[in-house]
């Protein structure tokens, strides 16, 4: 849904009633009536208004027009696929600011804007929050353009659902060359009936825009040109229509407000909800239960998010309803003593596999159990027998003592990390949660985890779940040396200072094991000589190293052992800031709370045991929300937020804010 109501008005029947041959006539591309009335609309001159048939075509005029090959494009909020198509049209890089609190980061952008943008698109409303720019707000963009030679397009598409008040930016146009605003009549009026945008700028700037429209094969229809004017003459309807937004949005808002959920404060015809965990099965449950679309923004950069269109009240009312019933907790699910037996059995079997070395060799080909006993120094009636499980559980085939993966044994494989973490890291706490939870035994002291299996545990998981993420992430991202604390292994120092360009590295780790295999793993990729590894706890009281010239900084699941240790989860941000005075980026990973209340089916991964371990090690994993507060206090911006592969695991990549 575009407006909230039906358009019972002349540009309608204009449209309709347009003959059929004149609906197809070649336009006068000046569109010189269309610019005359937007013009004695909107109280600026004609020759400061050009009209095209959609928002798309016009930043690709835009762009063509103000953007040469090989210079840079800013967008803000998620960014629209026709911002990439232009970019792209002419050879240039496109940047993305993201938004901070759901709002534009003008700071961010001002500072862009002096950074070689030469272009910037802020869309206001913010896409997808709806929330809208402030006269300061504008004035500082427009400013910063000004002083640097840029060109601020503010993208107006959804501002018609918005108080008249809010248009900022159609204001400061007249006093500045380095603006341009776009509209368009489309979301109110819908684009069947008046598929017009149109931009207003100094006139100058809508020359040259002219210029390059004519020059190409874009024109407005004589149609769509007359049911444009029919629209600007009928104001009765878009003050309604704006009206009738405002009433059903402020009820929306409320009473999502009433059933637990925080919306973020709108202008348009849209609200955003975050911290709706699991938005993709919430979204998912809306639609196949009550037949209710709602989008999931996890695809525009914002994870656990919904964007919720404004409609009638009546439909307001019934999504609140529904929502609410979606929210509920759902039944715990019950597993039988069978599933919960042989699951003990199998997780046991898959870890003495994977430490024998069989899962790789099997990975490799068929296999004769002689030759996988041989290469694994076992008995060969023993692991006649380990594979036997193995086989009952649907893992590997046996067939003339061969034994080969079957499809769910290689789709195992690639979680097989989780159980070195789970049974060869964590086996002994588990054996011991009888005399932990009396006292009897105390962690640390008399129980301790396998540091060793759970690096190399969390090392698997990260080659085969999170590295393409990871990899994703930093695409395109400019750094010549990067320092990972709680290296483990040194897998990830390996693989982003093993590539092309070479980068310097630095490992930090508190555990002697987990240094000597990062040692060893950075020896043998031929790195010695670019990257170190030092046994260091940065967050240790009164320590004060300092290691300089880092711009990047990663450390990935660990942040909730150091939150819990330190009480607030800002002192350390804060001086893992300290200790890299110099970056300019932070990668950091780190598991969640997993959202029970929310969960349906069979249970997840890995979740379970994580949870519980911790508790029985008195550290409380934390919501999401905490970690990304910490991170704004502490002056680090949310570039981007991506789940890692693993379940209530997130990636996040973090700017050092201005």
């Amino acid at each position: 849904m575009e407006s909230t109501g039906e358009p019972q008005f002349s540009a309608l029947a204009t449209m309709s009633g347009e003959p059929a041959a004149s609906a197809g006539a070649y336009a006068d591309r000046d569109c010189p009536l269309l610019c005359q009335r937007l013009a004695e609309h909107l109280a600026v001159a004609a020759d400061m208004v050009a009209v095209g048939g959609s928002v798309a075509e016009l930043a690709l005029l835009i762009t063509l027009t103000f953007l040469s090959e090989g210079g840079t494009m800013l967008v803000t909020g998620a960014p629209a696929s026709a911002y990439e198509t232009a970019a792209a049209a002419v050879g240039a890089r496109m940047r993305t600011t993201p938004l901070r609190h759901y709002r534009v980061a003008v700071a961010a952008v001002a500072a862009s804007l002096a950074d070689n943008v030469n272009l910037a698109f802020i869309a206001n409303p913010a896409d997808p929050s709806g929330t809208a720019l402030g006269a300061a707000e504008v004035f500082q963009l427009i400013t910063a353009a000004q002083e640097n030679g840029a060109l601020v397009v503010f993208d107006e598409t959804r501002l018609d659902f918005a108080d008249p008040g809010t248009g900022y930016p159609l204001a400061a146009i007249g006093a500045s060359r380095q603006a341009i605003v776009v509209r368009a009549f489309s979301p109110a009026w819908g684009p069947a009936v008046v598929p017009v945008a149109y931009a207003v700028g100094d006139a100058a700037l809508i020359a040259r825009l002219r210029s390059t429209r004519n020059s190409l094969p874009f024109s407005v229809s004589p149609a769509a040109q007359r049911a444009a004017v029919a629209a600007i003459g009928d104001l009765t309807f878009t003050g309604a229509m704006r009206e009738r937004t405002a009433k059903a949005r402020d009820q929306l808002c409320r009473r999502l407000t009433d059933i637990g959920v925080e919306p973020v404060q709108s202008v348009t015809n849209y609200v955003m909800v975050p911290g709706i965990r699991g938005s993709g099965v919430v979204a998912a449950r809306l639609a196949a239960d009550h037949g209710i679309q709602v989008h999931d923004l996890a695809d525009c950069g914002f994870p656990d998010c919904l964007r919720i269109t404004v409609g009638e009240p009546e439909d307001m009312d019934r999504f609140c309803q529904a929502f609410a019933k979606v929210l509920a907790p759902p039944p715990a699910p019950a597993y039988d003593a069978a599933t919960l037996f042989n699951g003990n059995v199998g997780a046991h079997i898959v870890f003495a596999l994977q430490d024998l070395g069989i899962w790789e060799l099997l990975s490799a080909g068929p296999a004769s159990l002689a030759r996988l006993s041989a290469r694994a120094g076992t008995a060969p009636d023993l692991l006649r027998a380990l594979m036997e499980v193995a086989a009952r559980f649907g893992y590997v085939e046996i067939g003339d003592d061969v034994a080969r993966l079957s499809r769910s044994g290689r789709e195992l494989v690639l979680s097989r990390g989780f159980f070195t973490w789970a049974v060869g890291g964590y086996g002994a706490l588990l054996r011991a949660l009888p005399g932990l939870a009396t006292g009897k035994l105390a962690w640390g002291r008399d129980v301790r985890r396998d540091e060793e299996k759970v690096a190399s545990g969390s090392a698997q998981v990260g080659a085969e779940l999170m590295t393409s993420v990871e990899t994703r992430v930093l695409a395109g991202l400019e750094f010549t040396s990067v320092a990972d604390i709680g290296c483990g292994d040194g897998s990830r120092l390996v693989r982003l200072c093993g590539g092309e360009p070479r980068r310097r590295g630095l490992g930090l780790d508190i555990s002697l094991a987990a240094c000597g295999m990062a040692t060893g793993r950075v020896a043998g990729a031929g790195l010695a000589d670019l990257v170190a590894i030092r046994r260091e706890n940065i967050f240790e009281p009164g320590n004060k190293v300092v290691f300089r010239g880092f711009d990047l900084v990663s450390s990935f699941l660990m942040l909730h052992d150091l939150f819990t240790l330190y009480g607030d989860g800002r002192l350390v941000v804060r001086a893992l800031r300290s200790a890299f005075p110099d970056a300019r980026y932070f990668l950091l990973a780190d598991t969640s709370a997993y959202p029970w209340a929310w969960h349906e089916g069979p249970l997840p991964i890995f979740s379970l045991e994580f949870e519980l371990v911790h508790a029985f090690m008195g550290v409380k994993i934390l919501p999401r929300e905490t970690y990304e507060q910490a991170f704004r206090e502490s002056g680090l911006e949310i570039a981007r937020c991506e789940p890692l592969g693993v379940p209530s695991t997130w990636l996040y990549l973090l700017r050092v804010g201005d």
